[in-house]
């Protein structure tokens, strides 16, 4: 009889990792597939008097590869039904000298920053007349941003928000002569379901944009779901 044992072990440490990735409470299921595998295949490869019988052991071992036939069925089913949430949108100026270059800011109150030339919505979670992003599902999230400032000797500055809380900033004073600069930020944060983010110009500050390059974007995508307890 041809030992299948180890071959159904190594598939079902595969699909552990797998089922890691994406966080599922599987895992721990798994983990008792795997200890029972190593059992059978103890008994299987160091048989003696007191061992189950070779029969028993074939039965346990298509037992135990009907579970994980169970499993692999429902990983698929949770990689179906995974929400897939991803956006890039850039800013464009609403007015811009022969450059094509436009100056946004400053103002004497803090603004909402509207990125509407869209690259990427997949999910359709941004919406790009109001500049804002609502998380459409639970779980780990990736957003990171670019600013760029550059005529006037403007200070530049821009925030991330969320639900009117700020999360993150970038700022820099320029120093006379200096027209130019960048600046940028990423953050990790997890998400409830209906989360608003979004750009907000502090007063006093501005950025800059083209009507012709994708020089200040907001990008978000989704890390992994989280499940609702």
């Amino acid at each position: 009889m041809k030992d299948q044992t180890p071959c159904v072990l190594l598939r079902v440490q595969v699909l552990e990792k797998r089922l890691l990735l994406m966080g599922q409470i599987l895992v721990l299921a798994l983990f008792g597939l795997v200890i029972e595998a190593c059992v059978i295949y103890r008994i299987h490869t160091h048989p003696s008097s007191k061992d189950l019988s070779e029969n028993n052991t074939s039965s346990d071992l298509k037992g135990l590869s009907a579970r994980l036939t169970t499993c692999e069925y429902q990983v698929e089913k949770i990689q179906r039904n995974q929400k897939e949430v991803a956006f890039t949108a850039a800013l464009r100026p609403s007015a811009w000298e022969k450059s094509g270059f436009g100056q946004i800011g400053p103002f004497d109150k803090e603004m909402t920053v509207v990125y509407g030339n869209v690259l990427t919505n997949i999910g359709g979670a941004y919406n790009s007349n109001t500049g804002v992003f609502t998380a459409p599902v639970k779980g780990i999230y990736f957003l990171t941003f670019t600013t760029y400032s550059w005529v006037y000797e403007a200070d530049i500055g821009i925030k991330l928000m969320k639900n009117n809380q700020e999360v993150l900033l970038v700022w820099e004073t320029q120093d006379k002569g200096d027209n130019e600069d960048y600046a940028s930020n990423s953050v990790v944060l997890e998400l409830e379901v209906g989360d608003r983010l979004y750009m907000s110009l502090p007063k006093g500050y501005s950025v800059a944009a083209s009507i012709n390059s994708n020089i200040n974007t907001f990008s978000g995508f989704l890390l992994y779901p989280r499940s609702v307890q």
